[in-house]
């Protein structure tokens, strides 16, 4: 790729540099034989306007023109050479009808003529030539400094494709590893920074496509542990059901085919409520809680549950009904796990309550003991080695949910009660 790169740039640099340097070699030259001719006759004119040809007696001799890679001599009016280097006569037949200043290349020469004039009198002429050679030895050197021209900017050129082929090369290796890392799994790419704006833009593409694809990773990841934890003791209490209903059979069959269709919604409504909340689908919908029905859902639900392990799941509502921003799915998600957790990790009775003051609405889960796993709900809520994929707590799933609707999550796990209390903002 490099070397495609800079063999375009390259020729690119050159067809320019030709269009350019091409049009102004024929300029130049045509510039520099111009500048020759004006300046034979601004000698010629000079000479001319030095000498005084009035007096035949004292005509001025050869020592008297000016210096210089020119020749003069002077011409009487029908063309004889008076004094000077030249023909010893010149055709005065083109000056008859204009005595204009007359300039042709004339054999080797750059030959200029002038008529000098006394009013309407022609005195002579004076004739300036000048060597071809020496006219074409300085358009030489013009066009040799142009030439040189020419190759300096090329090999700067080329210094310029061979520093910026060597960076696209070297940058688009560097996005392909960022590409081949990401594809592998690896979705903690930086952006490299290679002062090329299209390529950092690619680059800073390629950053966000990976930190995107690295959170649907993680939330995917997140849905499956969550839904792993919230289903595995429902499930476990189905299958108990079912195996107690085929080794005690009721007189209505129906009842448990009832009673399993209503776990099967609310594990379809679990399934749901999580797979939104891991898609981030709901976290910025925050509605309003009926926090008292909610918790009383929970009772009703759970408290089957702790009497066939010989335990008690007191709630006392009260009269009073408590609202609070938040999302009811969220919440009862939430709201479950921690009883999933009382019931799994604590001991003796547990008690649900709902206190409000002006500005927040509590919700507490209060056990009269643990069952000596203190450290493993700690690491659960960390979200450390025993998280709630490993260990089935689900104190760091809790968090996620509540903090997902503006809550608080508070935990007293080393009290002689141990307490977690959920706290949303009050309607």
């Amino acid at each position: 790729m490099r070397r495609r790169v800079l063999v375009a740039i390259m020729t690119v640099t050159t067809i320019v540099v030709l269009l350019f340097a091409v049009p102004l070699g024929f300029v130049l030259e045509r510039l520099l034989d111009e500048r020759s001719v004006f300046a034979l006759e601004h000698r010629v004119d000079l000479v001319a306007r030095n000498i005084d040809l009035t007096d035949t007696t004292d005509l001025p001799d050869a020592s008297e023109f000016p210096i210089g890679p020119e020749q003069f001599a002077l011409y009487d009016p029908k063309g004889a050479r008076i004094t000077g280097e030249g023909p010893d006569k010149i055709a005065v037949a083109d000056f008859e009808a204009d005595l204009q200043n007359r300039t042709r290349e004339m054999g080797p020469n750059l030959v200029s003529t002038l008529p000098v004039m006394s009013g309407e009198t022609l005195l002579g002429y004076v004739r300036g030539q000048r060597s071809l050679a020496t006219i074409d030895a300085a358009t030489k050197q013009a066009f040799a400094l142009l030439i040189s021209g020419i190759l300096c900017v090329l090999v700067i050129g080329w210094l310029i494709a061979r520093r910026l082929a060597r960076t696209i090369a070297v940058s688009t290796q560097v996005l392909r590893g960022a590409a081949v890392r990401l594809g592998d799994g690896d979705f903690i790419t930086e952006a490299p920074t290679t002062g090329i704006m299209e390529l950092d833009e690619v680059s800073r593409a390629l950053a966000t496509t990976a930190h995107q694809l690295g959170e649907l990773i993680d939330r995917e990841q997140a849905f499956s542990a969550d839904v792993s934890h919230q289903l595995r003791t429902p499930i476990a209490g189905l299958r108990t059901a079912l195996e107690t209903e085929l080794a005690f059979p009721r007189d209505d069959h129906q009842t448990i085919v009832r009673e399993s269709l209503e776990d099967v919604e609310r594990f379809e409504q679990t399934v749901n409520d999580i797979l939104a909340f891991a898609r981030s689908e709901r976290n910025s919908s925050a509605t309003t809680v009926d926090v008292t029905e909610a918790v009383r859902d929970i009772h009703h639900r759970w408290s089957s549950k702790f009497v066939s392990v010989g335990r008690s799941l007191t709630f006392d509502s009260g009269t009073a009904h408590f609202h609070a921003i938040g999302n009811q799915q969220l919440f009862s998600q939430a709201l479950d796990a921690l009883v999933d957790n009382a019931l799994k990790h604590g001991a003796g009775p547990t008690t649900l309550s709902v206190e409000a003051d002006d500005c927040a609405v509590t919700i507490q889960v209060r056990n009269s003991q643990t069952a000596g796993r203190a450290t493993e709900l700690d690491a659960d809520l960390a979200g450390g080695p025993g998280n709630s994929a490993t260990t089935g707590l689900g104190l760091a799933l809790c968090r996620r949910l509540v903090n997902a609707q503006n809550g608080r999550l508070l935990v007293e796990l080393h009290q002689p009660n141990p307490t977690v209390r959920i706290v949303l903002l009050q309607v």
